[in-house]
Parts: C-alpha cells; sequence; structure tokens
C-alpha cells in the first residue's frame, strides 16, 4: 500500500493504514540517509531504541527523547 504525504496545518502528515495494528499513543521518528522513515513507540527503553537505530543505519536525533 502507497500512503501520500500530506499537509494539515504547519504538518506534514503520513496517515497509518487500519491493516497496521498500533499500540502506542506516542512514538519517535528517525530517518536514514536514503530517506527511510522509522517510526518507535515513545515506551521504548532509551538505550534499547538507540542500540537498534545504530544497528539499522539510523541517524539519531540531535535531541534527547
Amino acid at each position: 500500500m502507497t500512503v501520500k504525504l500530506r499537509t494539515v496545518a504547519t504538518s506534514r502528515v503520513l496517515t497509518v493504514p487500519a491493516y497496521l495494528k498500533t499500540t502506542a499513543k506516542e512514538y519517535h521518528v528517525f530517518t536514514t540517509k536514503e530517506g527511510v522513515i522509522m517510526y518507535i513507540p515513545a515506551t521504548r527503553k532509551e538505550k534499547d531504541t538507540v542500540k537498534f537505530l545504530k544497528e539499522h543505519g539510523f541517524e539519531l536525533p540531535l535531541y534527547n527523547f
């Protein structure tokens, strides 16, 4: 399935298809140099998230989460 990036007020939004079962209300978002976007539940432990991101080539944000 393809989703389109759309603008809502001052934000850019990607729709989450209904068939993707989500469990969290908040997510941290990251991208790779190739443009891959990753959403990770904010409930996940920070050290586990950082390890996962580094192993998969994601750029870490400049802010603390």
